[in-house]
């Protein structure tokens, strides 16, 4: 899955509802050349009224560009180059819960034509071992292990490596909206770190947020599924 975001504030003002949150992974199948069946893949995160993301199938990932939410609609283009010219396709669709109706207006050439589609989110499942990584101010990688459980929808867990061990505090699922808080003790007292993150898959991208000496930071992070 290639890499979507790239932002300090990956899921800030995103909405608390899930059912017009486009945060997640949908996925839909349509007819392709001599009655096969062709199934797509739609990686989306929400920033506020922003959307960015990809949309995978048998050949590559191909990021959106333009993509915004309005309420529950939602909108977004690809352009793909090909060696028999340039694809293009502008989406446009309604999300309802974990069902997102939509519909495709292609252009290939000269040639241009519209298909519909019914995409499905897939399921957030967070319980595992994921490889965690933060990327520092100087470009150096922080690693660690973030544990996940989700028991009777209730997520606990701990970030861990060599040098510390956390439990994390405060976790909240919402859709595949995940939050939660850490806390570092140390010899000039306690620093909270507020962590959100868009779980999609076997990837998570997020960012943590605090503040040390009175300045607040941001970092991004990813955790890959072990």
């Amino acid at each position: 899955m290639a890499s979507l975001v790239a932002c300090g504030s990956l899921l800030g003002d995103h909405h608390e509802n899930h059912g017009s949150n486009a945060t997640g992974v949908w996925k839909w199948t349509s007819e392709g050349r001599n009655n096969q069946t062709r199934e797509s893949t739609l990686t989306l995160i929400q920033d506020g009224s922003k959307v960015t993301g990809t949309v995978s199938g048998r050949q590559s990932d191909t990021k959106i560009s333009g993509g915004k939410v309005d309420g529950n609609k939602i909108s977004f283009g690809t352009t793909r180059e090909s060696e028999r010219g340039k694809f293009e396709a502008k989406y446009t669709g309604t999300i309802d819960g974990d069902q997102l109706n939509g519909a495709m207006k292609i252009t290939f050439g000269e040639r241009e034509f519209e298909r519909d589609f019914k995409a499905k989110r897939q399921p957030t499942k967070p319980s595992g071992k994921w490889g965690w990584v933060l990327t520092r101010d100087n470009g150096e990688n922080m690693t660690a292990t973030l544990v996940l459980k989700e028991t009777d929808g209730k997520v606990t867990g701990s970030l861990s490596s060599d040098n510390f061990e956390l439990d994390l505090a405060k976790v909240t699922l919402t859709g595949a909206v995940l939050k939660f808080e850490t806390t570092f003790e140390g010899g000039n007292g306690s620093m909270t770190i507020s962590h959100e993150a868009a779980i999609l898959g076997d990837k998570i991208m997020g960012h943590a947020s605090g503040e040390r000496d009175g300045e607040e930071f941001t970092r991004e992070w990813e955790a890959t599924r072990s």
